[in-house]
């Protein structure tokens, strides 16, 4: 007869060991005959995933690496705390029965999983010794080395070196991750450990990825060992490169600057190495970039890295005459917007003599906006035109537009839509319907949804369109939408705004939240703003606290303040969003509307 707490404890660990070591404790199990819980174990399906604890997913597939980053590698999930209670209640006589269970589960192939759910409770209850014995059994039924090492991982960080050491004594040949064993190592503060694992595999070959833990595990000794092998031919000046940045991302700038030096020399053009250089000593950055400058005028690229470090470097003067040679080479969105940032006034004049032979919408958008933040509305609008005359059915500048102009923009988008039948005319007809609901047309601006709609009933701001020019009529379509395809975030919101449309207020708003909490826009929290400002208010400010790099949210702050009449909190909004999203428009465009 077992002990009463045997099915209790198995119970709360679930798909843990409960079902790995008995279907007599599954809600299907039958409660007398049939095959010992052992038994039924071994004989599980190869396929079945591997156990786990309450709580915690199994560990990821084996690799034979683990990728370099700038942060240590993440470590295995922790246990929950349904876990660490079912274990905290298992006396030292319970943990003995499970001892007996490991005679049961032999070495057979197929009882690999039973041994995975003994090595997690084992090492979630920190038993060292019960961990180290089982081990060996559980690789020789078949355990992945590779799990075997995450499992080891769910022990108490103290004794993470013990036992690795203890798994590396009884099985020293075959394959281990040497990434792993590494990461193992310096995670547990044994960093003399993971170099000794590191430097034998780094002389059988260059590995950039080793090379990086070593740096982590023992920044010092990497330097004099890296610097011996580093020589060799098979270290890439991108390797040398990738070396000189762990050094910078343990705060050992001293130790990179060999590198990124030698790296370099091997491939001077190499934009990666000389911006970590950068970070190490920016003068030597910048005397290296004009260097290029004079030995490969003709790239533009080379120009711009160097108008990047002059302008980090505070030389306003030298960036912008650097950006204007890597614009008469090959202008680009960001060459322009470089040439912004070091010199406003001189930005728009340089960008309009160079953009009069330029066919590429994306540097004409650009040039737009150069030309808002000058003060020159007019100029912008006429190079947005250009813009949408070389692409049509581009979304961006048919928005910047409207918004810059309704009255042009329904000129201008009515003769597109008449003419346009490419696969985007959603988008044409969508922007058009924008313009004339703009302008107070809303019975012209809802039947160019509707075709918008019916080319593509998936798009929100087509859904969206249709409920502020028609809510009534529009609310059997949105419905039938959402029938179809259940709550989704936007959609959710243009319902409300229907609704809200025809006075159904507690409608409105309950859909309004729905649709924030499904995924829409932060511009939900706007048009809820509508219906009640403070509960709205109360929303996007908790969403700006909590993630202040959230320009969307900082956007949708600015259209409920300036829905509002706040214009001074509109355009602090509207600031924040224009510098955050660089590149977005038409937060320029309310900025600039706000007094800015």
């Amino acid at each position: 007869m077992k002990p009463l707490w045997i099915p209790l404890a198995f119970g709360l660990l679930g798909v843990g060991l409960g079902w790995i070591l008995g279907a007599a404790l599954r809600d299907d199990a039958p409660e007398t005959g049939g095959p010992e819980p052992i038994e039924q174990a071994a004989h599980a399906p190869e396929d079945a995933a591997e156990p786990t604890l309450v709580g915690l997913p199994p560990p990821p597939p084996p690799a034979s690496t683990v990728s370099l980053s700038a942060s240590p590698p993440a470590r295995l999930p922790g246990p929950s705390e349904e876990d660490l209670e079912v274990v905290s209640i298992l006396t030292p006589e319970e943990f003995e029965i499970f001892a007996g269970l490991e005679v049961e589960l032999g070495a057979s192939e197929s009882a690999h999983r039973g041994w995975h759910a003994l090595l997690t409770l084992y090492a979630l209850a920190g038993r060292l010794d019960d961990f180290q014995r089982v081990v060996p059994r559980a690789l020789e039924a078949g355990l992945d080395r590779d799990v075997l090492l995450d499992l080891l991982q769910l022990l108490p960080l103290d004794m993470h070196v013990a036992a690795l050491d203890h798994v590396l004594a009884a099985y020293p040949d075959g394959t281990w991750s040497v990434a792993t064993l590494a990461d193992v190592y310096t995670g547990a503060g044994a960093g003399e450990r993971a170099v000794d694992v590191l430097v034998p595999a780094l002389e059988a070959g260059a590995d950039s990825d080793l090379a990086g833990r070593l740096v982590r595990a023992d920044p010092d000794r990497a330097a004099r060992i890296l610097g011996a092998l580093g020589g060799g031919d098979d270290w890439t000046a991108e390797m040398l490169g990738q070396i000189g940045s762990a050094f910078v991302s343990v705060q050992r700038p001293d130790l990179a600057m060999t590198f990124l030096q030698d790296a370099l020399a091997r491939e001077p053009v190499n934009h990666g190495v000389l911006m970590t250089l950068a970070e190490v000593d920016a003068s030597l950055a910048i005397e290296h970039a004009r260097r290029l400058t004079r030995d490969h005028a003709e790239r533009g690229d080379v120009w711009t890295w160097l108008g990047q470090l002059e302008a980090d470097a505070g030389n306003a003067a030298a960036a912008f005459e650097a950006y204007r040679e890597a614009a008469e080479i090959d202008l680009t969105t960001e060459v322009l917007f470089g040439m912004l940032r070091a010199d406003p006034e001189r930005a728009y004049e340089a960008a309009a003599e160079l953009s009069s032979r330029v066919t590429n919408d994306e540097v004409l958008g650009a040039v737009a906006k150069i030309a808002l933040k000058s003060g020159r509305s007019d100029d912008a609008m006429a190079t947005l035109l250009r813009a949408h005359q070389v692409d049509p059915s581009d979304h961006e500048w048919m928005a910047a537009m409207v918004a810059l102009d309704p009255e042009s923009a329904v000129e201008i988008l009515g003769r597109t839509a008449a003419a346009y039948g490419g696969d985007s005319r959603d988008e044409v007809l969508g922007a058009y319907g924008n313009a004339l609901l703009g302008l107070g047309r809303a019975d012209e601006a809802y039947e160019r949804y509707r075709e918008a709609f019916e080319l593509d009933p998936s798009d929100w701001e087509w859904q969206r369109g249709l409920a502020r020019a028609n809510p009534e009529r529009s609310i059997p379509m949105l419905e039938a939408r959402h029938e179809e395809v259940g709550d989704e975030g936007d959609l959710l919101g243009a319902l409300a705004d229907a609704y809200a449309g025809v006075g159904r207020r507690d409608d409105a708003l309950a859909h309004y939240q729905r649709a924030v909490d499904h995924g829409g826009g932060d511009e939900w929290y706007t048009r809820m703003g509508l219906l009640d400002s403070e509960r709205a208010l109360a929303g996007l400010q908790q969403r700006v606290q909590a993630n202040p790099e959230a320009g969307e949210a900082w956007g949708a702050l600015g259209d409920l303040h300036r829905q509002l009449g706040n214009r001074e909190a509109a355009r602090a909004a509207y600031d924040e969003a224009r510098v955050l999203n660089t590149t977005n428009l038409l937060y320029e465009i309310r900025y600039r509307e706000m007094g800015g």
